[in-house]
């Protein structure tokens, strides 16, 4: 009885390896959401020049201010000072320069509750602007309030079209 031979060896097949797989591309950020942020840019770049003016150079508004925040404090508070003002009102700047510029650059993200923020920041705007027209009249240093308003509110339609909102979906990231 002869043994069988066993057959020769042979090496395993060679398998090439599974190329990787890459996650579908995020949607491109369309050019709309581009217009929008640069349209809040820019309303914040009217406010902040209508506000700067108003704290450097009309002094009356300024001095108005004073008057109005000191008419029902106690007579020690009411030391403030038209310094004290400006320099309120030169932080309130800066800080409304940085909350815009995220704001915006969280929306130009695909931050969908950076979208929200500016819309609801937006009505507070246009509310504020009728508030004041409605109080003062058409007064000339309220034309900074209506530009910073609709370039505002222009953003905020341009936001809330079909093809921003595809680009704001929970799922996609970019």
């Amino acid at each position: 009885m002869t043994r069988p031979t066993p057959p020769p060896y042979q090496a395993p097949p060679q398998y090439t390896p599974m190329p990787p797989v890459s996650a579908p591309p995020p949607n491109p950020r369309p050019r709309i959401v581009d217009h929008a942020v640069w349209l809040t840019l820019a309303g914040m770049a009217v406010n902040v020049v209508g506000t700067l003016y108003q704290l450097i150079f009309d002094r009356a508004w300024v001095d108005r201010t004073v008057r109005e925040l000191t008419k029902d404090t106690n007579p020690t508070f009411a030391a403030v000072d038209a310094k004290v003002v400006v320099i309120a009102g030169v932080c309130g700047v800066l800080l409304t320069i940085g909350l815009y510029v995220l704001l915006a650059l969280m929306a130009r993200r695909g931050r969908n509750w950076a979208r929200i923020a500016l819309a609801a920041l937006a009505a507070l705007g246009a509310a504020g602007f009728l508030a004041g027209v409605s109080t003062v009249g058409p007064a000339p240093d309220l034309m900074w309030n209506l530009a910073d308003a609709a370039f505002r509110v222009a953003a905020v339609v341009y936001l809330f079209q079909p093809e921003a909102t595809k680009f704001f979906q929970p799922g996609r990231r970019g």
